[in-house]
Parts: structure tokens; sequence; C-alpha cells
């Protein structure tokens, strides 16, 4: 593993403990944050590779939180940490900001995978904008770059999200991710699914086209073929800002 700090925000014993466990076996040794307190501190003083943060925090809403952490340190991945009755908590989350989600139990491969993502994305990202800024320097002009770093190789799983990403259509995309978010859950049926996976959807659907329209909703309303009033009740139940 890339060399660095990984904290560990998780309240609920059993699963902060199977995280200490692993990143000590990787040599690895985490930072304990009991409280979100401890939590800003550490943030504050040091740079993580990645975060994994407890869905439950007394001290701070989620929202909150995870608003605090992308303003101090956007490039740390934040994977949270829930019971399976908190899976719409865990999801809503990642709308606002999380990378990824863990349901409890947690297991050493659950947290081997989440990890592998997450440092991907790290590096993607921050290889991103350091050619970003390469470029417009030295040729003032910018380009994507979608490349592992090269003590962190790609897993099959990895190089078949990237293809799709690539030159993959939007169905096949969908596929991906609901294949992910299925085996997530595991063995057992989960009440409300379609309801659940629908609104994921819906969500940022809608916000795209609200902000490619400026905020006007009737504008939206057309393009997404809805009525004015779906829209409304919509944007409300699905917690949407629509800032003109």
């Amino acid at each position: 593993m890339t060399a660095g700090k990984v904290l560990i925000a998780v309240k609920e014993k059993l699963s902060s403990a199977v995280l200490q466990e692993y990143f000590k076996k990787s040599h690895f040794p985490p930072d304990i944050a009991s409280d979100g307190k401890t939590l800003l501190k550490l943030i504050d003083k040091k740079d993580y590779l990645l975060a994994f943060i407890d869905i439950k925090f007394p001290e701070f809403h989620f929202s909150e939180l995870l608003d605090t952490l992308r303003k101090k340190k956007e490039t740390v991945p934040v994977i949270i940490v829930a019971p399976k009755s908190r899976l719409r908590n865990a999801l809503e989350a990642v709308g606002l900001g999380a990378f990824d989600y863990l349901i409890k139990p947690i297991s050493p491969e659950m947290i081997k995978v989440a990890v592998n993502r997450a440092l991907l994305f790290r590096n993607l990202k921050l290889e991103n904008a350091l050619l970003h800024q390469e470029l417009k320097e030295h040729h003032g002009t910018e380009q994507s770059l979608f490349s592992p770093a090269k003590d962190n190789p790609l897993s099959k799983s990895d190089l078949k999200l990237i293809t799709s990403l690539k030159s993959g259509s939007l169905e096949r995309i969908v596929h991906l991710k609901l294949e992910d978010f299925i085996r997530k859950l595991g063995p057992g049926k989960m009440d409300g699914l379609y309801d659940l996976v629908l609104e994921r959807v819906e969500r940022p659907l809608i916000k795209l086209v609200l902000e490619r329209t400026r905020g006007n909703q009737i504008k939206a309303s057309e393009i997404l073929g809805i009525n004015r009033n779906t829209l409304r009740r919509k944007i409300q139940q699905l917690n949407i800002s629509n800032k003109k």
C-alpha cells in the first residue's frame, strides 16, 4: 500500500476493531478518532490517504461532517461505515460527497476492495490535477488523464469499470454500478429496492437538468417530459436545492 496515514472514526467497537486489525496487519497503523472533535483535529493536523467514518456521529449530522471534510481535505476519499438499517443514509452520504460505504458486519475482504477503489480514485484525481496544471502552464491546454499510479496496479474489476466508463454505453455503466450495489447488500432480500435505486437515479438526473436550465422549472419539466407540479414535488421529496 502507498505510504501515508489512514483515519478510522468508527464508534461501533467491533467494526473499528476489524478496521484497525486490517491496517495493522498491513503494517499501516491507523489514527483513531472516537468523537467528532478529535476527528476534525486530526484532519486539520495530518494529510490522510483515506478516512473511514461512522454514519452515526452524535456531534454532527453526516452531511455537515462531509461538507467540513470536503472543504478541509478535498482529495481524501471518505468511506462511510453503516448498519444495514441505515443503508439509505449511507447512499445519501455518497450523494453528498462520500466516496463509498461499507455495510456492517464488515470483513477484511470488504475493506480490501474499498481501499483499492479509494486509492485508485485518489491517485487518478491527484494525477489529473497535476497534469492539468502542467499542460496549462506549458501548453496552454488541458487534457484528462485516466491511468493508475505505478505502485497501485489495477485489478480486473477496476479495468472492467474503466473500460466501460471510457467506451461503454450509459446502460452498461449503470449495470456495473448496480451490480456493485447489489453485491454489497449480500445475501437475503431488501424491501423497497426498486424505489431506493430509482430515487438515486432521479436525484442526479433532475439536479443536472436544473443546472442546465439554470433553475428554470418550466424548461426543466419540458426536458424531462414530466408535469411541472410533478417536478416540484420531486424537488421537495428528493431534497434538491434549486438556486437560480
